[in-house]
């Protein structure tokens, strides 16, 4: 006979997974825009390596206090919350990019906006459920 564990604990665990997901996927992409930023502003038309190298420089420590907030003894909601609502603003930020046009970009740079803006929009929804189980 298994015992069900209850909702608050299946959200608390259903956090610290999507946290260090979350974590894996910033860490990722952070090193990849700091190690190949001229090719990949190539391929995006940005025409702004240093934006990518920037970007990359910001992510990494945000990488690494999602892995310190999923792996607190104990989780708050706040800690839950606050990523949600990062990865909803990126989100947004993703979608006026393509709507207004600005910065240009080429085509594989706007599908790659929107296949980004997609999983991180998805995490974030993933995110969210897990902190209603937490309440």
């Amino acid at each position: 006979m298994s015992v069900a564990m209850p909702a608050r604990q299946v959200g608390r665990e259903m956090s610290r997974t999507l946290l260090r997901l979350d974590s894996a996927a910033v860490a990722v992409s952070a090193s990849v825009s700091l190690a190949f930023a001229r090719p990949i502003d190539r391929v995006l038309g940005l025409n702004a390596p240093g934006v990518l190298i920037g970007l990359g420089a910001i992510f990494l420590p945000y990488a690494a206090l999602l892995l310190w907030l999923a792996n607190r003894p104990m989780l708050t909601r706040d800690a839950v919350l606050k990523p949600v609502i990062l990865n909803a603003a990126w989100v947004v930020a993703s979608a006026a990019m393509l709507i207004t046009g600005r910065p240009a970009l080429s085509t594989a740079g706007a599908w790659t906006v929107a296949l980004v803006a997609a999983f991180v929009g998805l995490l974030a929804i993933a995110q969210g459920l897990a902190l209603r189980r937490m309440a």
